[in-house]
This record gives C-alpha cells, structure tokens and sequence, in this order.
C-alpha cells in the first residue's frame, strides 16, 4: 500500500513520501523503485529473534526484581507481564510465523540466550531467600552478614540453571526436520522463480536472460 502511494499515486508532498520510504521495507528511494529495491520491498521479512533475546531476559527480570520489596499492588505487575507473555507468544506464534522466513543466526546464539535465561531465575530464588532472612528462618534480620546469603543463593541458582540444561544443545543440527524443495514445491502454488521480482521481469521482458527451473537443474546436475 505504502509502495502505491509514494511510487505509484505520488499524491503526496517529497518530504512525506521521504518519511514514508524510511518505513518501507529496505528504504528505497524516493526518486523511483529500482527492481533490486522492489524484490528487498516484497521480501518476506526474517524472524529477528536475534534482536528480541534481550528483552525477552530483561524484562522478566525487572519484573521479578519487584519481589524483593512486596506491597498492595506488585500483584499488578505480574499481571501487567502475564498480558505482555500472552501478546508476545501470539504474535510470533500466528503472524510472525506465517509472514516470516528464515533467519540464519547459528546455534551460539540460542545457546547464549538459554544460558542467560539463568538470570531471572535465578532472581526469584533470590527473592524466596531473601524473604527467609527478612522471617529469620535464613538468618537473623538485624545483622547484614545475613544478606549475603541472599547473593549465594543467586549464584546457586545460576550454577543449578547451568548444569540442568541439556548437555547436546550445542551440537544439535541445525534445520535437522527441514522440509526438501520438491515437497515444499508440491505443496505450495508459488516459487522462487514464479515470486521473484528480478526472475519474473527477466522472463516477461528479457528473456535472454532468464534461466528456467529445468535448466538450472541440468546445470546442477553436470556440475555435480
């Protein structure tokens, strides 16, 4: 739609078409759609969950920093980041999902936000020690020695989160249940070559240059 109005309609001042191309997928420019810009522009978008590993360990971990200092309304907290998990898990499970490819970040990646993930756990164990001192069931209230115990059991909890996660994460293989092309191209009415921007003008207005399915997988083949 955005692509219509600036490139096609031109019905509005440059510098809102300017704005308009810095929301546009790619930034094409405002002076015309090249057909390299206009493939980025109707290219699927990639699952960035490279990008949203962090808030989904900060956030939960600012929340959860709330139980150190219990009142009347923390309850609306948790209750603030149970809508929060319930939106987010949609959102990725549904659209995201349907509308997205894939994204190649490797296994160091997961491995690291799994590891991190220690982190708010850790804090609610924390928290639970913290309370005991706070009842003299950890430890004496009035005495600061006793807090330390509060850090301990933060450490505890991160070691325990490390040892409990699976030894093989690391060497998993990556897209083991990966669906093959033929089948995909079975099951689908679409592919690279009927989708692709570039492919599908090289075959409508340039067809010297356009390679078809059949040839390439000859070629493929000899190379082979």
């Amino acid at each position: 739609l955005l692509c219509q109005v600036v490139f096609n309609a031109r019905c509005l001042p440059r510098r809102l078409n300017s704005i308009l191309c810095t929301i546009i997928p790619g930034n094409p420019s405002v002076h015309g759609l090249t057909a390299r810009a206009a493939e980025t522009v109707f290219s699927p978008p990639e699952v960035a969950l490279a990008w949203e590993y962090g808030q989904y360990i900060v956030t939960p971990t600012v929340c959860f920093c709330v139980l150190f200092g219990l009142g009347a309304d923390s309850w609306k907290v948790f209750a603030y980041l149970s809508s929060w998990v319930i939106f987010m898990y949609l959102l990725h499970r549904f659209p995201s999902l349907t509308l997205s490819k894939k994204a190649m970040q490797g296994r160091r990646l997961q491995v690291l936000a799994n590891q991190l993930w220690g982190i708010p756990v850790a804090t609610v164990l924390a928290a639970a020690s913290f309370w005991g001192v706070r009842a003299e069931k950890l430890g004496r209230a009035d005495y600061s020695q006793s807090y330390w115990i509060v850090a301990c059991v933060f450490l505890v909890g991160l070691f325990l989160h490390q040892l409990l996660l699976p030894e093989d994460l690391s060497s998993q293989a990556f897209d083991l249940h990966d669906t093959k092309y033929q089948e995909t191209k079975s099951k689908m009415g679409c592919t690279w070559f009927n989708t692709n921007p570039v492919n599908v003008l090289k075959a409508r207005h340039y067809k010297a240059a356009f390679v078809s399915p059949e040839s390439q997988k000859k070629t493929h083949s000899t190379l082979v």
